[in-house]
């Protein structure tokens, strides 16, 4: 937790080691990111959330926001859509 905003090397350390385990790279800031942070970050794939005064994270990549829409039409299937039919 900072309170600046996040550069472009810490972006780049998490992504190093998220595909290093093969895990997808999340980032949340309550500072915001640098700009070289920002399009590195987008251009790569990250998911950039920055939290607001509430403390409530906001989507602010088009990463992010794809994760956002994906979360959210997982959790509008019925809870057997994802299993199929045994008839």
């Amino acid at each position: 937790m900072e309170g600046s905003p996040t550069t472009r090397p810490t972006v780049q350390q998490l992504h190093g080691v998220a595909t290093a385990k093969e895990k997808e790279a999340l980032f949340f800031s309550p500072a915001g990111y640098t700009p070289p942070a920002f399009a590195w970050a987008s251009q790569h794939g990250i998911a950039l959330f920055q939290y607001d005064r509430q403390g409530t994270p906001q989507a602010i990549n088009t990463p992010a926001l794809r994760l956002l829409e994906t979360a959210d039409a997982r959790a509008s299937q019925p809870a057997d859509a994802d299993h199929g039919s045994d008839a």
